[in-house]
């Protein structure tokens, strides 16, 4: 699946919730200006397996899950986004710096969100 420009990824063989599989690729999109450039010829991110314990999950997961093994894989600095726990209403916050996911960048969309 492309993600910008030659960035690339590749899911494993084994069946994937859709909702992984968009905010893996979420993930992957945080560092797509940053690894295009280190890597003009093209790259493609090969995920071999993805696994998770399900009590508390949450597919958000999956975009703090990539970008954070994006980040140190490439040596990159973080890319703004942030989680919390809250207790008392066991639930998380969710922040994203850049923007929500998934909206367009004009529509008043906030940047936290719980769930």
């Amino acid at each position: 699946m492309q993600i910008s420009g030659k960035l690339w990824l590749q899911l494993p063989d084994a069946p994937m919730n859709w909702r992984d599989v968009a905010w893996m690729m979420y993930g992957l999109s945080l560092h797509s200006e940053s690894l295009n450039t280190l890597h003009p010829q093209g790259l493609t991110v090969r995920v071999k397996s993805f696994s998770f314990p399900t009590s508390d999950y949450v597919p958000e997961v999956a975009a703090f899950a990539m970008e954070g093994w994006v980040r140190e894989a490439f040596s990159l600095a973080p890319a703004g986004i942030s989680v919390e726990y809250d207790a008392a209403r066991s639930g998380y916050d969710f922040s994203w710096d850049s923007g929500m996911p998934f909206s367009d960048e004009v529509s008043g969309i906030p940047l936290r969100h719980t769930w």
